[in-house]
C-alpha cells in the first residue's frame, strides 16, 4: 500500500531503457534533480519509480528549455478498459520546450498500470453503463450511452532541479468504450496541428532525436516542428546552419 507521501531521490540517469525514451539534443543540462510525489487519496497507488525516474531524467535533460523559476502543467493519462494508453496529454507546455514536453508524454504513455486500480475503475465503468444518470442518457440525444471516465491514479510529481521547480498534476483516467470509440473518430479528424506534433514525437523517438537543431537549446526534432508549424506540411529535410540538407524522418 502507498504513502500518501514519498520522497524519491532521483539523480538524473542516462541509461539503455531510458535512452529509448529521451533522446539527447543540445541542451543545458540541469542536475542532479530530485523528485517527490504526493497523493490526495490515502492508499492509492502513486507513480511508478521507473516513471518518476524517466519522469526527472526528462527534466535533467530538458527543462533548461523552460526559464527558471516554477512550472505546473496538468497531465492527462487515458487507458481503455484493457490498460492500453489512448492518449497522453500535458496542458500549456510551451513551444520552446518542445523536447521537454515530448519526452514526458513518451514517459507517461510508457507507464505501467497496476492491476487492482484498473479492475476497480472497469467496475465502476461498468456500474455506470447499467444505471446511466440523465445526463449521461440525453447526452448529444444518441442512443449510444457514454459515460464520464473514471479516475483511478492522482498524483502531484513535483522535480527540482538547482533553480528550477517543474510539477506535473497527473491524473491517470479509464474511459468507457464508447467514449474510446468517440475520440477514435476524433483523431480521424486531426488538425494540420496535430499532425505536426505526431510527427515530431516519432522524430523524437527515432535516432534523429540526437541531432541538434538551429539553436543551441533545441534540438533537430525541434527545428523540423518549427517548420511544420509555418508550412502545415511535416518536411522530409530542412537547411542546418553549416550542414546544407538533414533528414527530418
Amino acid at each position: 500500500m502507498s504513502k500518501p507521501m514519498r520522497t524519491i531521490a532521483a539523480i538524473a540517469f542516462l541509461g539503455a531503457a531510458t535512452i529509448a525514451l529521451t533522446q539527447l539534443g543540445c541542451t543545458r543540462r540541469l542536475g542532479p534533480v530530485h523528485a517527490k510525489q504526493t497523493t490526495p487519496w490515502l492508499g492509492r497507488p502513486e507513480l511508478p519509480d521507473v516513471t518518476v525516474a524517466r519522469a526527472a531524467d526528462c527534466v535533467a535533460e530538458y527543462g533548461s528549455q523552460l526559464e527558471p523559476g516554477y512550472h505546473k502543467f496538468d497531465s492527462k493519462v487515458l487507458v481503455d478498459e484493457d490498460g492500453d494508453k489512448e492518449d497522453v496529454t500535458i496542458d500549456d507546455i510551451p513551444n520552446t520546450a518542445y523536447d521537454l514536453g515530448a519526452c514526458m508524454r513518451n514517459a507517461l504513455r510508457a507507464m505501467p498500470i497496476a492491476e487492482q486500480p484498473l479492475r476497480e475503475g472497469v467496475h465502476i465503468l461498468k456500474n455506470r453503463r447499467e444505471q446511466p444518470s440523465a445526463a449521461e442518457r440525453s447526452l448529444m440525444g444518441s442512443p449510444v450511452v457514454v459515460v464520464g471516465g473514471v479516475v483511478i491514479v492522482v498524483s502531484e510529481l513535483v522535480l527540482e532541479a538547482g533553480a528550477y521547480t517543474i510539477v506535473f498534476a497527473v491524473a491517470v483516467e479509464v474511459v468507457d468504450r464508447a467514449a474510446k470509440d468517440a475520440m477514435e473518430a476524433l483523431k480521424r479528424r486531426r488538425t494540420w496541428k496535430d499532425k505536426c506534433t505526431d510527427s515530431y514525437e516519432k522524430c523524437v523517438m527515432s535516432p534523429l532525436g540526437w541531432g541538434h537543431g538551429n539553436h543551441w537549446n533545441m534540438t533537430r526534432c525541434g527545428t523540423c516542428l518549427e517548420v511544420c508549424r509555418n508550412s502545415k506540411l511535416w518536411p522530409s529535410h530542412i537547411e542546418m546552419d553549416g550542414e546544407g540538407s538533414v533528414p527530418c524522418n
